[in-house]
């Protein structure tokens, strides 16, 4: 089926209803006056069958506290309503397991009939053989909130999904989560000589990869890592850390609400209509909801992070050096009349002003009297007798740990103890912010991955915590009271 079915389903039921005086329910039924006739020859009310209820399961690879999971949450809550409950919509988060390219991973699931729904990022479909959707990836064209809302919505949303029946899903919409900007760990990534020869850290897609590689420069889809890494290419929501560079707006992360076509085919035109219509609420809440990238960058600022700027000349040395990229999509005989749609699209939109500095959420200098590394070990004994009994949590916040802390930035290395991942390392990456003896320490930039405690510096260096408030919820904040306990200095 057409991949604009969901739009055009409801005028063609509505000029059927006007030609054959009927109606269709949500299931598909019909309610003619008169399908069922009375032995006396009149006319007598059609009996409705009683819609079937279905479940359908939605899978995606982010985590259920991620940006695209509220967006998850918000379209099966406006189903539910449309249906009176006769669809169900079952989210199965981080459905693709711990694989690095979880949204490679996840459309090829949702192709393959695992999931009857599935949310992945634009930006993935190229590496199944997606080519009308590689023009969102397009470096330095869609580069303001205005200009993502022209894109996502009719007509040329229509054109941006039309490629994906061939790999057998239908695309259903297009929910916006962000804008895309380089974070450079040591120092900014501001131009093109910042990234010649270096390793950024970038989900995998065939085009991020092209635009990097004009730029010089190699990929991972691994853990931010600023030893072996110049940088990331995230949003301020999702960034690791790093220096931001504001003006620089690789491209927007858009997420692509797909069904696979069979389990597609199985519904009513009803059950698709109302699918349909939650999906364009869904995106529309989106729109008039989702923080703008001035509002997102004002948050990661307030959290510890770092914001500036590429100057004109600079600007204009990485769009020279990304051009053979656009280039070559404007070439491409599928790609190139999209992109040439989007650029008439976007070309009237003014950039928006960039925020470029800071405020004062941090003491620095009380933040640069604790630059060191520190060590501390989490047990499962010490875990359990602080509440934890959720086996996941265990598994994956027990370990050895050490912290290195510079200026506000944290790295922080793990040595799993427990579960499948038992001697193996992991690397995170994130900011802190100090006030007096106060720390706040961000897991990450969405709302509610931060722990708020104060501390002590002993005589040797080493840091005590006390007063711990976990703002994660559930069993991990029983869990931020073992991992801020105490911390022994080690050197630095």
């Amino acid at each position: 089926m057409d991949a604009t079915w969901h739009r055009k389903l409801g005028l063609l039921v509505a000029v059927a209803a006007t030609l054959t005086a009927c109606s269709t329910d949500p299931d598909g039924s019909s309610t003619d006056p008169q399908s069922n006739p009375s032995s006396e020859g009149r006319a007598t009310p059609a009996v409705k069958a009683a819609p079937q209820p279905v479940e359908l399961q939605l899978g995606t690879g982010d985590a259920e506290d991620a940006p695209s999971a509220d967006q998850i949450r918000w379209f099966a809550k406006r189903v539910e309503e449309l249906t009176d409950g006769t669809i169900t919509i079952t989210p199965l988060y981080q459905a693709a397991g711990s694989t690095t390219r979880f949204e490679t991973a996840m459309a090829r699931k949702v192709i393959a009939g695992d999931l009857d729904l599935a949310v992945v990022a634009s930006r993935a479909w190229d590496s199944v053989g997606v080519r009308t959707l590689s023009p969102l990836q397009a470096p330095l064209l869609i580069t303001s909130d205005e200009a993502v809302a022209e894109v996502v919505t009719d007509p040329m949303q229509d054109d941006l999904l039309a490629g994906l029946p061939e790999v057998g899903v239908v695309g259903l919409d297009m929910w916006p989560e962000g804008l895309r900007h380089p974070f450079g760990f040591a120092s900014p990534l501001n131009e093109p000589r910042d990234y010649a020869g270096g390793l950024i850290r970038a989900p995998y897609s065939r085009a991020t990869r092209d635009m990097f590689r004009a730029l010089d420069a190699m990929t991972t889809a691994g853990s931010p890592d600023p030893a072996t890494q110049r940088g990331a290419e995230s949003q301020y929501s999702a960034a690791p850390a790093g220096t931001a560079t504001a003006n620089v707006v690789f491209f927007p992360k858009i997420n692509v609400l797909v069904a696979n076509a069979e389990a597609e085919e199985r519904l009513t035109e009803g059950q698709r209509r109302a699918l349909g219509q939650a999906a364009d609420d869904t995106r529309d809440w989106v729109l008039d909801t989702m923080p703008t990238d001035d509002e997102a960058a004002r948050t990661f600022c307030d959290e510890g992070g770092k914001i500036q700027a590429a100057s004109s000349t600079q600007y204009r040395a990485m769009y020279k050096a990304t051009q053979p990229v656009r280039d070559a999509m404007a070439a491409d005989e599928v790609q190139g009349p999209i992109v040439e749609q989007i650029t008439r699209a976007v070309a009237d939109i003014k950039p928006e002003e960039s925020l470029t500095t800071c405020g004062n959420s941090t003491d620095a200098e009380a933040a640069a009297a604790l630059n060191g590394d520190y060590t501390f070990i989490v047990t499962a004994a010490a875990a359990r007798n602080a509440g934890v009994d959720d086996p996941e949590v265990l598994e994956n916040g027990v370990g050895k740990y050490t912290a290195h802390l510079e200026d506000g930035t944290w790295t922080l290395d793990q040595v799993y103890t427990k579960g499948p991942n038992k001697g193996t390392q992991d690397r995170s990456l994130g900011d802190f912010t100090v006030r007096g003896d106060n720390m706040v320490w961000y897991w990450g930039h969405e709302p509610g991955q931060n722990v708020e405690t104060t501390f002590d510096v002993l005589p040797d260096g080493s840091l005590e915590f006390t007063g711990v408030n976990s703002h994660e919820g559930g069993d991990w904040a029983l869990m931020a009271k073992v991992h801020f306990d105490h911390w022994q200095r080690v050197g630095g």
